[in-house]
């Protein structure tokens, strides 16, 4: 599932951030929150080696470097490369968190024309969750009144 970084607000973002462990923090750094996703979607959980010239790098890095560009790749081969290899995290927290404020923002929008309960079951099939997990989520939905309170910890 992509996020819409893009319409992530400057408070979301910095949450966000401080969930990141260090080495995806450095990835941030060099090339920014939107291509530090891509590279955890495309490599996270494995070691790469960045290369340190112009060319080559290996099928991986060569696959990053289509996702991100260029001139991003070319700030990690000069901030990573003739390096040993680093590893990508996985980074779970940040990326359920970025999950749970983008179901939040569908369902904001989908119950704009549609029931809660409809947006619920059409979140669950999306996102391929239980609905009482999208629910909870969403912080009850057609449940419990909790919601207003839920969203405000976001």
């Amino acid at each position: 599932m992509q996020f819409d970084i893009a319409n992530l607000d400057p408070e979301k973002a910095a949450v966000i951030e401080n969930l990141f462990p260090e080495m995806a923090k450095d990835l941030i750094r060099v090339v920014g929150l939107k291509a530090t996703l891509t590279i955890i979607r495309i490599c996270g959980g494995t070691e790469i080696s960045f290369p340190s010239t112009g060319n080559g790098g290996g099928e991986v890095f060569q696959l990053i470097e289509e996702a991100i560009g260029k001139d991003k790749a070319d700030g990690l081969r000069y901030e990573f490369g003739a390096r040993e290899p680093i590893y990508i995290p996985v980074c779970y927290r940040a990326m359920k968190e970025l999950r749970n404020i983008e179901i939040i923002r569908a369902y904001d929008e989908k119950t704009k024309t549609k029931s809660g309960r409809r947006a619920t079951c059409e979140l669950a099939l999306e996102y391929r969750l239980s609905s009482r997990a999208v629910e909870i989520i969403t912080g009850g939905g057609y449940r419990f009144k909790g919601a207003a309170k839920h969203r405000q910890k976001r």
